[in-house]
């Protein structure tokens, strides 16, 4: 017996459902099939009914539908039934078609039957394959959320956006994509415009950070739209990446507060040279406001009468060249007032195209004025110390005029540098490695020629602390060594006259303590000679008188030349300290 009589009113109203039903009994076989299966199809109910149902079924999977169908009818698992899915169908005609199926079981006499209801869907699938490609392709990053805010849809542009595949994120809480900050409140925000409507994000464009899975961070703009079903709210959102547009939007701010903050001026002038934009440090520098300017070129009104015409000269040809220009020049400010700038000039191009000139100028007046005092002082020291740059190897850097002066006719500056590298003992090298610096005398004897400085040698470095370069500087005391050693020679001489002086002195002191003895001698016989000798004692007591008298005055001489003696010692002690 069928399982719908033609005369039961529910098999009239399959009969004329639009949509395709199709019925197969216990053994697959159909036992049902509709005017719309028909037009579906393209079989007539002659060419199936009492057929295995694998004849509506595509060519690929006929070999093993009864396996599939028997499946179900065995374990009662229902992977179909009582669901409806989208499946590819082919018609009489060979054509393939798409459509929905919903599968539904009745059990009949204790045995189990199915029937299908299939709808054509090919054009809403087409459809929708349309607007999925066109999605898929598109180069914004598209993603689409459901009711319950999981990702529905997830395009190649967003795969290349975060950086996830979208196997990782379809099915899954859209918060996954959103910045870590947010993540615990993000379904609260979504949910919220659901159930108030109030659009504070949707329908418009904002900027927002994406978190990318690799943990770099970017910028996109979102734009949000959603999609008002009956029961559910859906959510699109379009995101472009704006990272480099962003990027480049905070590097003109800043570049905009450095041109505006910086003391330095800058001029940006069009091809011609013209000046287009002033910023508020050129104004502060020369006085000049933009639109005084504006139009002019630069050394129409900066240069003045004592700027050096070379300068110009090089700065027209690099710009007509289309050349970088750096150099400093002496410019005037708006009142007249000359001040020393550190200019450079860069061409900006554009597709190969020269578009503009950039000018900074560095206001270095009090550099160049330290500059040019410390080159009079150096110019002043120059004038009373001898000056030697040497190479760690002792090959000359320079020379200064004095020390040039001083070795004339005597030896090279080459020699004499040589000749201080030689001068340096092992521990004047340590002296200068550790505390950069050693002073000592330095004597050298050249034929008859002394040369005598009282020099200090010192070690420059670099930051990694290796000696680049020596410097001598040194008092030329040649005439003070050579007029301390006449000197020295003239004491010596001294002190040998002086000991002769002593030794004639003690020669004297002698004569006298012999003649002395005689007179006393001779007064001894005039008294054994009694009244005839009385006369001779008288000569020889005058006699021995002056022989006394000349033995003090020879001990004081004696003396005065110990005296002489001793402060010839003391001056010769001082002056080799004056000398050391």
């Amino acid at each position: 017996m069928k399982l719908f009589s033609r005369e039961n009113a529910a098999e009239q109203a399959l009969s004329q459902s639009i949509l395709a039903v199709v019925t197969i009994d216990e053994k697959n076989e159909i036992t049902f099939y509709n005017e719309a299966a028909q037009r579906l199809w393209g079989y007539t109910p002659s060419e199936v009914l009492g057929k295995n149902i694998k004849k509506l079924v595509p060519l690929e999977h006929q070999a093993n539908h009864d396996n599939y169908v028997n499946t179900h009818r065995q374990t009662n698992v229902n992977k179909i039934v009582g669901s409806s899915r989208e499946v590819e169908l082919e018609t009489k005609s060979g054509e393939r078609i798409w459509v929905q199926l919903a599968l539904s079981q009745v059990i009949v006499s204790g045995k189990k039957h199915y029937t299908a209801f299939v709808r054509d869907v090919t054009e809403e699938r087409e459809s929708r394959e349309i607007v999925e490609q066109t999605l898929e392709q598109a180069l914004d990053a598209v993603v689409c959320i459901d009711e319950n805010n999981n990702v529905t849809l997830f395009n190649a542009s967003a795969e290349k956006l975060w950086g996830y595949q979208r196997e990782e994120v379809i099915g899954c809480n859209v918060k996954m994509l959103v910045p870590h900050e947010i993540q615990a409140n993000h379904d609260n925000y979504v949910n919220a415009n659901r159930e108030t409507g109030q659009d504070k994000i949707v329908g418009t464009s904002r900027e927002v950070k994406i978190e990318r899975k690799d943990g770099k961070d970017l910028w996109g703009r979102l734009s949000l739209s959603k999609v008002k079903l009956a029961d559910r709210t859906l959510y699109t959102a379009f995101i472009k990446d704006v990272t480099e547009e962003v990027e480049q939007r905070e590097l003109q701010r800043m570049l905009s507060l450095v041109a505006n903050e910086t003391d330095n001026a800058v001029i940006i002038s069009d091809a011609n040279g013209l000046i287009e934009y002033v910023n508020n440090g050129f104004y502060r520098l020369t006085g000049w406001e933009l639109d005084e300017v504006r139009g002019k070129k630069p050394g129409s009104f900066l240069q003045g009468e004592e700027t050096d015409q070379r300068t110009v000269s090089v700065i027209r040809q690099k710009i007509k060249n289309r050349e970088a220009f750096y150099d400093e020049i002496l410019n005037y400010k708006k009142d007249g007032t000359p001040y020393w700038t550190s200019l450079s000039i860069n061409p900006v191009f554009k597709e190969g195209e020269l578009v503009n000139f950039i000018a900074v100028q560095a206001d270095i007046t009090r550099v160049k004025q330290m500059a040019l005092d410390f080159t009079n002082k150096l110019k002043a020291i120059g004038s009373a110390l001898v000056l030697l740059e040497m190479e760690p190897n002792g090959e000359i850097i320079e020379a200064n005029k004095l020390l040039r002066d001083t070795l004339k006719d005597v030896m090279s500056s080459q020699a004499f540098a040589s000749e201080v590298m030689k001068s340096l003992s092992p521990e004047d090298k340590t002296a200068l490695e550790t505390s950069g610096f050693v002073s000592k005398i330095m004597e050298f004897d050249v034929g008859e020629n002394l040369l005598a400085f009282d020099a200090r040698v010192s070690a420059l470095k670099d930051f990694n602390g290796r000696v680049t370069r020596y410097v001598f500087f040194a008092v030329n005391i040649s005439s003070r060594k050579q007029a301390v050693n006449d000197t020295q020679e003239a004491m010596k001489e001294l002190l040998v006259t002086s000991q002769t002086i002593s030794n004639i002195v003690g020669t004297i002191n002698s004569i006298s303590e012999q003649t002395n003895l005689l007179a006393l001698n001779a007064a001894i016989e005039a008294a054994r000679a009694g009244e005839m000798g009385r006369g001779f004692a008288v000569v020889a007591d005058e006699v021995r008188t002056l022989a006394g008298n000349s033995q003090s005055s020879s001990n004081e001489i004696d003396n005065l030349v110990k005296a002489t003696v001793s402060k010839i010692e003391e001056l010769a002690e001082l002056i080799q300290r004056i000398d050391g």
